[in-house]
């Protein structure tokens, strides 16, 4: 699986583009990923996943390794929902 964080404003993160696409297990859908987005001939799922007055971007503190920690928090959130 490939994950690619995106940039919505400047040097912050809004979200990632997944490939291959994820589905639940269980068959329910996952809010914000239904855009798919062709990239270098692969069609990647894009999760829009904005930050939040909970984790927001703290400038000289977050990063692209900071984002990789809160994509897999995205995930673990998604798996238990």
């Amino acid at each position: 699986m490939k994950a690619i964080p995106y940039i919505c404003a400047p040097l912050m993160f809004g979200g990632l583009y997944v490939f291959p696409k994820l589905a639940r297990i269980d068959g329910r859908e996952i809010p914000q990923t239904q855009v798919e987005q062709p990239i270098e001939g692969k069609v990647f799922q894009r999760w829009s996943r904005h930050r939040s007055g909970a984790n927001q971007w703290v400038p000289g503190v977050d990063c692209l390794e900071t984002h990789v920690f809160l994509i897999e928090e995205i995930f673990e959130q998604e798996a238990a929902r």
